[in-house]
């Protein structure tokens, strides 16, 4: 009876002496965002500037003085917006790119797709179509929605 006494004691004590340290904390995996095209072509002649430019929306009053401002550079802009597409600022953001004038048509510029890592939201942009078609003056840019999450906003170029 003594026996069973001491190892139903020490039993005890081990259970209770058992620490938390041995346990791994899960790390933070980067994963692929779903995104959403809202917009996409090459005929943008908004002027503020000729170089590549990269734009975040996270609020609707930001968001309805850009489109009006852009509904003067991309034809029936504001059509598309208003028919086809709606944000949930609480809980999505908008993503725009618009790449350098080009002086010839045929190019494109493309969100192809983002991640969440550990610190930031991850754009990551190419140039599927590289252009040379025709001489003309273009500007392609592509618009995304993505859940918003928080997090700075980086853009990478594949």
């Amino acid at each position: 009876m003594k026996k069973i006494i001491v190892f139903a004691g020490l039993f005890l004590v081990g259970v209770a002496c058992s620490s938390d340290d041995n346990k791994i904390e899960k790390v933070f995996e980067p994963r692929q965002l779903e995104m959403e095209t809202v917009l996409q072509g090459d005929n943008c002649r908004y002027k503020l500037s000729t170089e590549r430019t990269f734009m975040v929306w996270e609020d609707r009053e930001s968001w309805e003085l850009f489109k009006t401002d852009f509904n003067r550079f991309i034809p029936d802009f504001e059509a598309t917006i208003l028919n086809e597409w709606v944000v949930d600022f609480n809980s999505e953001m908008v993503i725009v790119v618009l790449d350098q004038q080009r002086l010839y048509g045929g190019y494109s510029i493309d969100v192809v797709h983002v991640e969440e890592d550990v610190l930031n939201v991850v754009v990551n942009i190419d140039q599927v179509l590289k252009g040379g078609i025709n001489a003309v003056l273009t500007r392609p840019y592509h618009m995304v929605k993505i859940p918003k999450l928080g997090k700075p906003v980086v853009f990478e170029e594949l």
